[in-house]
């Protein structure tokens, strides 16, 4: 529903109604009854000169106060939806940031490969050992040093 165009502004409202300029819409709202009350008693005594004029007033301090009270509360809906968003998104840009640690944690990474040329060797590698060691073993490593590939005596 939409309320029709103020025929007083604000601070002509507020003024008419004995309020400071920036009166809130609860002032407004307290204090237009008041007023109300008043012209509709004069409406009831006055002349068939002075009726019309006043019945204008009523009805422009009506619309006026209506429409300042609507704005109000379309004002406070709009202000609470800005909230509740504003909160939805936190909680969702804070699960998504729990949801990405958890993962890192359970040891999901982005790793980059990289391939390098000489890694790929396709005649078999040679290793000859000299030495007087007599209880040696020979390990091979994988390239981090974490898995053992190879573990034989090294004799002969």
């Amino acid at each position: 529903m939409t309320t029709p165009s103020p025929a007083l502004s604000r601070r002509l409202l507020s003024r008419v109604l004995g309020l400071p300029n920036d009166a809130s819409p609860e002032q407004i709202e307290a204090a237009t009854p008041r007023l109300l009350i008043q012209l509709l008693r004069r409406l009831a005594a006055a002349d068939e000169t002075e009726a019309p004029a006043l019945r204008k007033e009523i009805a422009d301090l009506e619309s006026s106060s209506t429409h300042f009270i609507a704005s109000q509360e379309s004002d406070t809906a709009s202000a609470e939806k800005v909230r509740r968003q504003k909160l939805l998104g936190a909680l969702l840009g804070a699960g998504l940031t729990l949801a990405v640690l958890v993962a890192y944690a359970a040891g999901f990474r982005v790793v980059k490969l990289e391939l390098e040329k000489g890694a790929a060797v396709a005649d078999p590698a040679q290793l000859v050992l000299v030495g007087r060691l007599p209880s040696a073993t020979l390990r091979v490593l994988d390239e981090d040093r974490e898995e053992l590939l190879l573990k034989v005596p090294a004799e002969g």
